[in-house]
């Protein structure tokens, strides 16, 4: 697929989307497959499709609507503008939900 094929100079990046080419970004979290694929909005949304284990997340956050000090944005201190923890506790959730023995 066109959309997914990584660019020569950038393997994690495709054609709108950033690939889970080599596990470099940490907002897939620490679940994701190499077949993850994702993106982030600058307003505070992350979304992953992971063909592998048939799951799509989808994050939507007010993050950047909130008090601006000193340079940071308040809802960064929040754990749902930490995308990466948020992605493998649902990760955590949805595999050991589909396989309770298993551990991660």
């Amino acid at each position: 697929d066109l959309f997914l094929t990584p660019y020569a100079y950038d393997p994690t990046y495709g054609l709108g989307w950033r690939l889970n080419h080599n596990k470099s970004l940490s907002w897939f979290g620490l679940y994701a497959s190499d077949e993850a694929y994702g993106h982030t909005g600058w307003t505070g949304t992350c979304t992953v499709i992971d063909p592998k284990y048939s799951m799509a997340i989808t994050l939507l956050t007010n993050k950047r609507h909130t008090p601006c000090i000193n340079g940071t944005f308040d809802g960064e201190k929040y754990e749902t503008g930490k995308y990466g923890k948020i992605m493998t506790l649902v990760y955590e959730s949805m595999l050991l939900h589909k396989h309770p023995s298993k551990k991660l």
